[in-house]
């Protein structure tokens, strides 16, 4: 797959299939919909091209607090989508003037660029300035210049609940990664490099990495996680404690794994951490000896979940 700026993309002879949106964390839906967009274009023997934004729309309209996250870094989508076997990922840069564009005006942009044979997208998504219906009025009509339009039938559910990234985010805000991993198709990962921390795991038996992940990541709730942890191209079962440590007093945020049955020294190294299952919320104890039996009894429990890793 070749990943450009939208700018730089230039028309082919054979018209392609086309679809647009954020993609954040290319879940099972997103899935659905690049799999049949993928299909269309191998059967019309021409090419698929999918249109994102470097940024999401929300940041760029202010739509947020200030906490909003992603599930994905741009690389992490880059590398998901061209899985789906997509041919063309451009970036198409959305400010303000974009947003203001009405349906119509941004299709304009598309075929005047790209000259689609048709922009499939999701059974939900609309484009255009906010609160316009204009889109709606052009895919019943099925066409625009001689382009079609259509939305996809696919509609994914996962124990009855209705795929998508905002979800999601709200699932991993609750703690419950498992469900979220279902819709991803995937366990939810964060990647870091491990740093020097306070050595306190080391004092009592279970030394532990600590990593700084990239600070557009959404971050699931505090607590303790059965984690798997990806190293060098081998897999480690893991115990990983987000949020402060109350134990030592500790309130700042951070992000340690006590890897289990590992010795190596990989500090500053990069390691990925795919979260498994919640274990429980974080408290704190009287003395450090009480911890190191808390310890012990999530990483019995942290074994349980994770087989033979």
């Amino acid at each position: 797959m070749k990943d450009i700026a939208f700018e730089k993309y230039k028309l082919s002879d054979k018209r392609p299939f086309l679809t647009i949106g954020m993609f954040d964390g290319v879940h099972s839906g997103h899935r659905c919909l690049l799999h049949e967009l993928v299909s269309l274009s191998s059967a019309d023997n021409t090419e698929s091209v999918v249109v994102s934004f470097p940024v999401h729309p929300r940041q760029v309209l202010g739509a947020t607090d200030g906490g909003f996250a992603l599930l994905d870094t741009q690389d992490e989508r880059v590398q998901k989508i061209a899985s789906c076997g997509a041919d063309w990922l451009l970036w198409l840069n959305f400010d303000k003037q974009l947003a203001s564009l009405e349906a119509s005006k941004f299709l304009d942009l598309l075929i005047e660029k790209i000259n689609p044979c048709e922009v499939l997208v999701g059974y939900d998504n609309r484009f255009g300035r906010k609160g316009s219906r204009e889109f709606d009025d052009i895919v019943s009509k099925g066409e625009y210049k001689g382009v079609r339009v259509r939305r996809s039938d696919c509609k994914v559910l996962c124990e009855g609940l209705e795929v998508s990234s905002t979800r999601i985010r709200k699932l991993l805000a609750e703690g419950n990664v498992s469900l979220a991993q279902k819709m991803l198709s995937k366990p939810y990962s964060i990647c870091g490099n491990v740093e020097a921390g306070r050595q306190i795991g080391r004092q009592i038996g279970f030394p532990t990495a600590n990593i700084a992940p990239n600070p557009e990541k959404l971050l699931p709730k505090d607590g303790v996680y059965a984690v798997r942890v990806l190293h060098e191209g081998r897999q480690y079962g893991g115990v990983l404690n987000l949020g402060g440590k109350p134990t030592i007093d500790q309130a700042e945020r951070s992000c340690e794994v006590h890897i289990l049955n590992f010795s190596e020294q990989i500090y500053r190294k990069q390691i990925e951490i795919e979260f498994i299952e919640y274990l429980r919320c974080q408290k704190g104890f009287e003395t450090l000896d009480e911890l190191k039996q808390q310890i012990e009894k999530d990483c019995d429990e942290a074994k349980k979940i994770l087989g033979d890793l």
